[in-house]
């Protein structure tokens, strides 16, 4: 066989010259002959997932971990922030949409957006020392804090709920006086201390009692001083003028009175004593009963029942016996004795009182000016005249 020679040939385009000659752009597209579209891409989806292994490179680990080092980690943050809440949200609206859904709470005596207070329903009165009033929302009773506004003025959250809820402003009206026995029947909503308490989606509800206040005078004291000097006539036995001088040692006044509160169990009334220099004044609460003009048939007593003629006898001092006298026979000129305290007396809530003393009646009525409130006998008649 001949021989044939075969000439190979190489033709080399460097690099300018092919950019120059040829094109590099994609001026046509292949297109598919399967259309991918919302039918088609999921099982699409699906072969392709399942046929990447678990474990291993490729496969979804991988994929995942790739994916985290891609992403910077504060939008991961985000993102989780985000998913947060929208998970919140979403437990809201469905709240919002089973609230929608539920009969609304309400008591069946006394409906939402009502105001309730402890005191007599005939005479329209609150009892004393209990100015607590209650909104009814979703069937409970929720006490209305005492707010106090910019320019000192009272019961400012109180007004306001009466003007959302289109009642007038008069404090008294539109105002629903309950017994203390059956506002305990109520069970008690958290307290509106602010606005944005009446924004409480669901309102948690105790049984906690209240209890009733107690009658009681609020009264100024004044100490005018220890009691004069007594005279006594020569022939008065020696141990009455020493125990009628010993009260000249020293000044100062003292009053003991009954100190209670509220109708409560647990408690138990007290004796206070209170001890005055001259010229000072103080104030305090002591307990009455229920004999003041006007005053409510539901109303407590404030003095304890044990709290007798004879009890108050032990609070007497030894020279004065149960009729106020001082040991000696009558008759004899004195000042007429002065004694607003004790048994029977106006004000039965004080069981002793030393010295001379004053007082001025703040609560209950009208305010009164300074007047006595004992005097002891101080004897006219000095021996040495």
């Amino acid at each position: 066989m001949a021989n044939k020679n075969i000439q190979l040939k190489k033709t080399i385009i460097s690099n300018k010259s092919s950019n120059d000659s040829l094109s590099k752009n994609f001026d046509k597209l292949v297109k598919s002959n399967n259309i991918a579209n919302s039918a088609n891409i999921k099982p699409l989806y699906e072969n392709l997932f399942y046929s990447i292994p678990k474990e291993g490179n490729p496969s979804h680990n991988s994929i995942l971990d790739q994916s985290i080092e891609y992403i910077d980690e504060s939008e991961i943050e985000k993102l989780d922030l985000k998913i947060d809440q929208l998970l919140d949200k979403y437990s809201e609206l469905e709240t919002d949409y089973e609230n929608a859904l539920t009969p609304k709470a309400e008591h069946p005596l006394y409906p939402n957006g009502s105001f309730i207070t402890a005191g007599d329903p005939v005479l329209q009165q609150q009892f004393q020392g209990m100015s607590t009033i209650y909104l009814m929302n979703q069937g409970l009773k929720r006490t209305i804090k005492n707010i106090t506004g910019p320019n000192g003025e009272e019961n400012v959250l109180y007004y306001t709920l009466r003007r959302i809820l289109g009642k007038s402003e008069d404090f008294e009206t539109d105002i629903i006086y309950l017994s203390v026995d059956d506002l305990n029947t109520i069970p008690n909503g958290p307290p509106l201390n602010s606005f944005n308490d009446l924004n409480i989606r669901q309102l948690t509800s105790d049984n906690d009692q209240i209890y009733q206040r107690l009658q009681y005078y609020k009264l100024y004291v004044k100490c005018e001083g220890m009691l004069g000097k007594v005279y006594a006539p020569q022939f008065t036995p020696s141990w009455t003028i020493s125990v009628l001088n010993d009260q000249n040692e020293g000044s100062g006044c003292k009053i003991s009175y009954i100190d209670n509160d509220f109708d409560d169990p647990t408690g138990f009334y007290k004796i206070k004593e209170l001890t005055l220099k001259n010229d000072e004044q103080a104030v305090i609460w002591i307990a009455r009963d229920t004999f003041f003009e006007g005053e409510t048939e539901l109303a407590l007593s404030g003095i304890p029942d044990d709290f007798n003629e004879e009890k108050y006898n032990e609070y007497l001092p030894q020279y004065l016996s149960e009729d106020d006298q001082v040991g000696l026979s009558q008759p004899y000129n004195y000042y007429p004795i002065i004694k607003e305290w004790g048994y029977e007396k106006r004000f039965n809530g004080i069981v002793s009182a030393y010295g001379e003393l004053e007082y001025k009646q703040v609560l209950p009525g009208p305010k009164t000016e300074w007047k006595k409130l004992n005097q002891h006998y101080t004897l006219n008649f000095n021996p040495y005249s």
